[in-house]
């Protein structure tokens, strides 16, 4: 089952981040720290594989891993791919994207990192990055004697 939180860092040719998302059903919603949302779904298949269909919606001013800043309006960009189960628990992966492909590395946190029906924000982003060692599912600081 892949409903909960998850924390992940991303880098391109043009910039890097990270940022928070959780699944519930199959519905993906998050917030990178370039103040993206992600709206899409995910859907685990049979093998364990996950299938995510992600729709970003990115704000005018900002560049994104895939893109230079505009000055035009809002707009979204949408990518289709399939991760390894547990999204490769933190071990990097490459995802197609136009104009270039991202590579993204993705881990499950707490489940306490968010309340289950709050969308995540930037402040959430930069909670998680200013301690990610304490919320990671089962490999919290923590639990280390």
């Amino acid at each position: 089952m892949i409903e909960g939180t998850y924390g992940f860092v991303y880098c391109s040719v043009t910039g890097f981040g990270m940022g928070v998302f959780t699944i519930k059903g199959e519905q993906f919603i998050g917030f990178d720290s370039g103040g993206v949302n992600y709206d899409g779904t995910a859907k685990e298949q049979e093998d364990g594989s996950i299938v995510l269909d992600v729709k970003l919606n990115v704000p005018p001013e900002l560049e994104t891993a895939q893109s230079r800043a505009s000055q035009g309006p809002p707009h979204t960009r949408q990518f289709v791919t399939t991760l390894p189960p547990a999204f490769g628990d933190g071990k990097p992966q490459e995802i197609s994207s136009v104009p270039g492909n991202v590579t993204v590395m993705i881990r499950q946190v707490r489940d306490d990192f968010l309340h289950p029906d709050v969308r995540p924000t930037l402040f959430d982003t930069h909670r998680l990055g200013a301690a990610s060692d304490v919320y990671l599912k089962g490999h919290s600081g923590r639990d280390v004697k």
